[in-house]
């Protein structure tokens, strides 16, 4: 009888994932699936080293901003701080749109290239510009009439968002109370973004398209797209209920997707949050529901995990009534230095 290789090779490769997996289970502490950090022996709690930037810390959107920073799409300042109520610029926006599709690093037409070039726009967003032309975020009217220097408007990255994503979107009234201040061409797309639970509003239910997006704000927005659509193929998504997390070094956590379970190692320095705010392995309990974001090794480096489902409204910015030197005016001395470093940089 002829050898079937295919087969073959599908019942080693079977083989071969089971062998792994038992190892895994192997190298765990003998009572690790017990519940309850006391329940580890002492010694093998496993504490996650994640590093917050210093300005996030209580901030409405932490999560968001801290797993953006985590796959590289939005990036902090000097000093550890991120600034979340700074303006984003129009270039800063569009950087930001193409990271989080996983098109940086890609050559784009060269035709879209010239049409950046001779728009004046600087080097370090000129390929993600063009790359943005090359797949339909922007035109090349919007382009030429584009002062991309200066913030970008709320509606401008609803829009821009939106084109990004996958689907048709259809004409529509958006559902806020002042949608008569939108462009009647960019309706159907803030339409689509709060539809799909990307933009939530404020608590007034207006949008404020006119006003100028803000940095957590454009952070928030690019993680519930990448939350719901997974459309960075650098990065892998896996959606379920929580099993059980292992808060023991190695750390692991097993969720339900259905009718299977999968077991995925933590990384050391993995952000966990429990409903937006920061939080430990051992707080994430059986029945959440959680989103976990894999880098390229296959590990967790962001647990989002929801007891309830809620998703929080957008804040307006803080606003400083008083600051005295006991409020903290190192922090702000230091800030300001910061931003004097960084003034002419283009962060992201």
């Amino acid at each position: 009888m002829a050898m079937d290789w295919n087969r073959l090779r599908c019942l080693l490769g079977a083989a071969l994932a089971v062998a792994l997996f038992a190892a895994a289970l192997l190298a765990l502490p003998a009572d690790a699936g017990a519940r309850g950090r006391e329940k580890i022996p002492p010694g093998q709690v496993k504490k996650m080293q994640l590093n917050m930037m210093i300005d996030v810390r209580g901030h409405w959107a932490a999560e968001p901003i801290t797993a953006m920073q985590k796959q590289g799409i939005i990036k902090g300042f000097p000093g550890g701080y991120f600034y979340p109520q700074r303006e984003v610029t129009k270039y800063q926006a569009l950087v930001m749109i193409v990271r989080a599709l996983g098109l940086e690093g890609q050559e784009p037409s060269d035709e879209s290239a010239g049409l950046v070039a001779d728009s004046g726009c600087p080097d370090w967003a000129r390929d993600s510009v063009a790359l943005a032309i090359d797949k339909g975020i922007i035109t090349e009217e919007e382009l030429a009439d584009m002062d991309g220097r200066a913030p970008a408007a709320r509606y401008e990255a609803a829009v821009w968002i939106g084109r990004a994503l996958p689907g048709t979107i259809s004409d529509g009234e958006p559902p806020f109370g002042d949608a008569g201040q939108i462009p009647a061409w960019a309706k159907k797309y803030v339409r689509f973004m709060a539809e799909n639970g990307i933009i939530t509003g404020y608590q007034d239910n207006y949008f404020r398209p006119w006003q100028k997006v803000r940095r957590a704000e454009m952070a928030a927005m690019l993680f519930r797209c990448m939350n719901r659509y997974s459309f960075n193929p650098k990065f892998s998504y896996l959606r379920g209920t929580v099993v059980e997390a292992m808060d023991s070094d190695p750390a692991f956590l097993i969720l339900a997707d259905g009718e299977r379970e999968v077991m995925v190692l933590v990384a050391d320095d993995a952000a966990i949050f429990v409903d937006g705010e920061a939080a430990e392995l051992a707080d994430v309990e059986k029945g959440y529901a959680v989103t976990v974001i894999l880098d390229s090794a296959r590990r967790a480096i962001v647990v989002s995990a929801q007891s309830d489902g809620d998703v929080d409204e957008e804040e307006d910015a803080s606003e400083v009534k008083k600051l005295t030197p006991a409020d903290g005016a190192g922090d702000v001395a230091e800030g300001l230095d910061t931003l004097v470093v960084a003034r002419n940089g283009a962060r992201c």
